[in-house]
């Protein structure tokens, strides 16, 4: 059980730094520029949906990580 969520705590951890990396290039280019770079890429994604998602692995990184020092 704590290999799985180790596992699973890890995915959301790389989950989190790829959106916090969207996350600086949004507050440096712009809102708009953010915009326009999901449009430009091959992800089916609005902005506001990468937002929550961003959110909840974060959130749900936390939730594994307590669970796995339990």
């Amino acid at each position: 059980m704590k290999v799985i969520l180790f596992i699973v705590n890890i995915s959301f951890f790389v989950i989190t730094v790829l959106f916090a990396i969207f996350g600086v290039y949004e507050q440096i280019m712009g809102t708009a520029n953010a915009k326009k770079l999901l449009q430009k890429l091959p992800i089916p994604l609005s902005y506001k949906q990468t937002l929550i998602i961003g959110c909840a692995s974060i959130l749900l990184m936390f939730i594994t990580f307590s669970l796995r020092e339990k």
